[in-house]
């Protein structure tokens, strides 16, 4: 994981109330952490994602 991704970790380790919906921009964005979030936090979130994204492509070809 990257800088972004443990940047949004650290602050969603601080939600009190895990019955929400986290957002955020395409810079943070990665299929790995939406995941990650939900099952270890079970925390929903949402987020554009690029289409340029190494992850992305293997999921969807562009």
């Amino acid at each position: 994981m990257g800088w972004g991704t443990k940047a949004v970790l650290r602050l969603c380790k601080t939600i009190k109330n895990m019955a929400c919906v986290v957002y955020f921009d395409n810079f943070y964005t990665s299929l790995e952490m939406i995941h990650y979030l939900g099952e270890s936090y079970g925390i929903f979130s949402l987020g554009t994602i690029r289409t340029n994204r190494h992850t992305i492509k293997t999921i969807m070809p562009v």
